[in-house]
């Protein structure tokens, strides 16, 4: 269940979907956040139960990301030439919805940001160094699991701790160069930390798990 879960986030981009709606806050009723998050949490179960019953190779993680990542990219495009009328209809009216009650109409600052992140931070690498931590026993891999659900959750909060610094902002560049101004010594510390360690023996648990405590310093 829970290969299915990182799947079926990682390959719908669900992290910078939940960043969006956390940077919401103040800016739109909680219910209509709720709403959004209820309706995404949807997606999420239909996903992860289609792969629990149709997918049970045991091909990597990044493999299975990367077959299915570009048709859903290409049919968010296009959705709208795939539904009929009825359903582009309502799909029309729960957008009208949703922007009458403040929520932006675009994702592509908070895209921006979101992936911005990933590499200032070197999350990719982040998350490799998790994925090749041993997993020999039940309680090995549940730890390794809860190291990769705790980067993602880092991720987002990160994103929406940028767009609360800058509220008002429009361009991703400059609202980024803020946050970074106004965390320079919890960055300087990451950052440092990062370089020791790709310098030192293979990485354990205990010493991600202190790598990670350095990155919730920053939300």
């Amino acid at each position: 269940m829970v290969r299915a879960y990182i799947l079926a986030r990682d390959i719908f981009d669900f992290p910078a979907l939940w960043a969006e709606i956390e940077a919401l806050d103040g800016k739109v009723a909680a219910p209509v956040q709720n709403r959004m998050l209820i309706d995404a949490g949807r997606l999420v179960l239909r996903t992860v139960l289609w792969f629990l019953r149709t997918r049970h190779g045991k091909l990597p993680f990044s493999e299975i990301i990367e077959l299915f990542r570009p048709g859903v990219a290409q049919l968010g495009s296009k959705l709208s030439a795939f539904l009929n009328v009825g359903d582009l209809n309502a799909l029309n009216e729960r957008r009208a919805e949703l922007e009458a009650a403040g929520v932006p109409a675009g994702i592509d600052r908070v895209a921006e940001i979101y992936f911005a992140l990933v590499g200032k931070l070197e999350m990719r690498w982040f998350g490799d160094q998790i994925n090749a931590l041993s997993a020999n026993t039940h309680w090995q891999g549940l730890a390794r699991n809860a190291l990769r659900d705790d980067l993602a959750r880092q991720t987002r909060l990160l994103t929406a701790s940028v767009i609360r610094l800058s509220p008002d902002g429009t361009d991703a560049t400059e609202m980024l160069a803020a946050w970074e101004a106004s965390n320079h010594a919890p960055l300087s510390r990451l950052r440092e930390m990062v370089a020791d360690l790709k310098t030192g023996p293979a990485l354990d648990l205990a010493m991600l798990s202190v790598a990670m405590r350095e990155l919730r310093s920053l939300t």
